[in-house]
C-alpha cells in the first residue's frame, strides 16, 4: 500500500480543520492509501485518530531547536505522495501562515513527491504571498478549490486549467448520509474577527426575538478554541442576554455534530459551520467576516442569507430567519455533497 502525508492546520482545536482531516482520511480509504499526518500536537492528533502523526517543520528559532522537524523530513522522504489541505492556509491577513505552508509544500517538492492540493481558498494581495502560492500550485499535480473566486485567482496568475478544479469543502464528506432529526433549537458559531459591540447586541436582539417565536433553545457552538477562543464573545454575548436557554457546546463534545445536525437554523461567522449546515440541509445565514465566505455562499446561489459583518441589524437577521423558514426546500436541494465528492476521489486517483 502506498504511503500519503496529509499535512494542513490539524491539531490545533479548530473544529473546521478536524473536519477537513476527517474528510482526508476517508478519501485515503477509498484511494487504498495508507496515511500520516503533519499536526501542531501530533501526540492527540494520532490517539484521536489512530493514525501516524508528527511534528510540523520549524518556522521560529523556538521550534527549530526542539528538532522534531528531523522525524517530520524523514517522513516526508518515506511518503509517495504528499496531500496539502486545505482550508484558509493561504490567506494574506495570517502572512506567517502562508510562509509555514509553503516550508511544507516545498518539502514536498525538494524530495520530489506528487504534491496534491484539496480544499483550498485563497486570499492573496501582498507579492510575497503570491509568490509563494504560484511557485507552489504551479508544481503540484491537482488543485481543488472550493469556490470560484479561487479558480478565477488561480487563472490570473496563469496556473494550468488542467489540473484545476472546483470541489466543495473535503471536510464533509459522508454528513449527507445522516439521518436529519430537527428540534426548536438556534444554532450559532462566532468568532472575535471584526464583530463590533452592535453588532453583537443585534444579536442578542435577534435572540430575544426567536426564543419568542418558536424557538426553545440557543446552543453557541466554539469552531475554535485554543489561542484563537470563540468563548470569548459567547461569553460577552451571555453578558448581553443572560437568558438560561442559551448554552454554550462544549467543543470537545462527543456529540457536537449530532447536536449541530438538529438545529433548525444556523447564524454562522465560521465559514466550516456554514459549509457544514448547508451540507446537513440546515437554513442558515452567513456572518461574513472575510471574502471565503461571500464567495462560499455565493457559489451556493444564496446570496440572500449572507450579510457584511458589522453591516446588518436584527431585523435583517430576523428577515432572513423567516424566509428560510418558509423555503426549506430550497436549502435541501441545494446540496449535493455526496455525488461531487465521488467525483473528487475519481479526480484524485487519476493524478495518482
Amino acid at each position: 500500500m502506498k504511503k500519503v502525508l496529509l499535512v494542513g492546520n490539524f491539531g490545533a482545536q479548530n473544529k473546521g480543520d478536524e473536519l477537513i482531516l476527517q474528510g482526508l482520511l476517508t478519501l485515503c480509504g477509498d484511494l487504498k492509501l495508507e496515511p500520516s499526518v503533519v499536526s501542531h500536537n501530533p501526540k492527540k492528533t494520532a490517539d484521536e485518530y489512530t493514525v501516524p502523526s508528527i511534528a510540523r517543520l520549524p518556522i521560529g528559532f523556538r521550534s527549530l531547536f526542539t528538532f522534531s522537524w528531523i522525524k517530520t523530513l524523514k517522513e516526508f522522504r518515506r511518503s509517495d505522495y504528499v496531500i496539502l489541505g486545505g482550508g484558509g492556509l493561504f490567506v494574506d491577513r495570517f502572512r506567517r501562515a502562508v510562509m509555514l505552508w509553503g516550508i511544507h509544500g516545498l518539502a514536498a517538492i525538494l524530495f520530489r513527491k506528487p504534491l496534491i492540493m484539496i480544499g483550498h481558498s485563497f486570499e492573496i494581495k501582498k507579492r510575497s504571498s503570491r509568490f509563494i502560492v504560484k511557485f507552489l500550485c504551479g508544481r503540484a499535480r491537482m488543485i481543488a478549490v472550493r469556490d470560484e473566486a479561487s479558480l478565477k485567482f488561480l487563472q490570473k496568475i496563469n496556473i494550468s486549467g488542467e489540473k484545476c478544479f472546483l470541489f466543495p469543502d473535503i471536510g464533509f464528506l459522508g454528513f449527507s448520509d445522516l439521518e436529519i432529526s430537527r428540534k426548536p433549537v438556534l444554532g450559532i458559531t462566532l468568532c472575535k474577527w471584526g464583530l463590533s459591540l452592535d453588532g453583537l447586541e443585534a444579536i442578542s436582539d435577534f435572540i430575544k426575538y426567536v426564543l419568542d417565536d418558536g424557538i426553545r433553545e440557543v446552543r453557541l457552538f466554539p469552531f475554535q478554541v485554543g489561542r484563537d477562543d470563540d468563548r470569548v464573545i459567547f461569553k460577552r454575548l451571555l453578558k448581553l442576554n443572560p437568558d438560561k436557554r442559551i448554552k454554550i457546546i462544549n467543543y470537545d463534545d462527543p456529540e457536537f455534530i449530532s447536536l449541530f445536525q438538529e438545529c433548525a437554523f444556523v447564524l454562522g461567522m465560521r465559514l466550516h459551520s456554514i459549509l457544514l449546515a448547508f451540507a446537513l440541509q440546515i437554513p442558515f445565514t452567513a456572518i461574513a467576516y472575510q471574502s471565503k465566505i461571500v464567495h462560499s455562499v455565493a457559489d451556493f446561489g444564496l446570496d440572500e442569507y449572507c450579510v457584511p459583518v458589522n453591516s446588518f441589524t436584527s431585523r435583517n437577521l430576523c428577515d432572513c430567519f423567516e424566509r428560510a423558514q418558509r423555503d426549506k426546500t430550497y436549502f435541501s436541494k441545494h446540496s449535493e455533497y455526496q455525488s461531487k465528492m465521488a467525483d473528487l476521489t475519481r479526480q484524485v486517483r487519476g493524478r495518482l
